[in-house]
């Protein structure tokens, strides 16, 4: 359930408090969670440039992330005043967030049944890519709210989306995790480990014009230095995908 009024209404936080479950999601299994406080407690969040508002519960909020929950439990403006302003952000990124939760998916998420794409469609090659783009920007809002549950979902569909069509990531790609993601995070050895599988999809004179165009474009030092470090370790060229999920898992916290 999103509450998103623009006003932060009053009419807002009453339909927030209508819901008195969630999905309980650190048990692995769907589980209805009981609210164990205040069911009508609600916080508000202030999203992008433009201040968007969202009005969600508490408990919610706060059972997922240890980030909220310091803060609006604390003596600091957050905690008096039961805000919390998330600049770099958008609106439609914190819907996804939002989204899960409350029922433990987002929108767009993909299934191991999905019937792959033809990504020589230009069109269609965007479209995952961008899809790819927007998992990395919310596994980012996730390390900076200690949300670990939802970062390793954003990993498992990753690892799913890019394995079932067969690509790497895009240059815009890789240079906003080199630039938001911290180095050596399991996002980051993730896109590093699939950027040198790319690149290793193809012979040895093709893969030194590569790693050579990926200096030209400008790749922040650190990271063009760990894919050409994971190039050297396996420098076998394979189309067969190699990546699990789980080897970029962050340990979670459970409440």
């Amino acid at each position: 359930m999103l509450i998103d009024d623009g006003d932060g209404s009053e009419a807002a936080r009453r339909r927030a408090a209508d819901l008195h479950v969630s999905i309980d999601r650190t048990s692995g299994e769907d589980s209805i969670l009981i609210f164990q406080s205040n069911p009508e407690a609600t916080v508000t969040f202030y999203i992008g440039e433009d201040a968007k508002v969202f009005v969600v519960h508490k408990e919610f909020a706060c059972h997922y992330s240890p980030v909220l929950r310091a803060a609006f439990n604390s003596n600091f403006m957050e905690g008096k005043t039961q805000t919390y302003t998330l600049k770099g952000t958008t609106e439609e990124l914190f819907r996804l967030f939002v989204d899960w939760l409350y029922r433990g998916k987002f929108h767009g998420m993909m299934h191991e049944g999905d019937d792959p794409v033809n990504t020589s469609d230009k069109i269609e090659r965007k479209k995952l890519e961008q899809r790819l783009s927007t998992l990395a920007e919310l596994w980012v809002l996730c390390e900076k709210l200690l949300v670990r549950s939802l970062q390793n979902l954003v990993i498992d569909q990753a690892v799913l989306l890019t394995r079932k069509h067969l690509f790497g990531p895009r240059i815009a790609v890789v240079n906003y995790i080199s630039e938001n993601a911290p180095q050596g995070s399991a996002l980051w050895r993730f896109v590093v480990d699939l950027r040198a599988w790319y690149l290793r999809c193809g012979s040895d004179e093709e893969i030194r014009s590569k790693v050579m165009t990926e200096f030209d474009r400008g790749f922040q030092r650190d990271m063009f230095r760990d894919i050409v470090t994971a190039l050297a370790i396996k420098p076998h060229s394979t189309k067969q995908y190699p990546l699990k999920a789980s080897d970029y898992h962050v340990k979670e916290e459970h409440v």
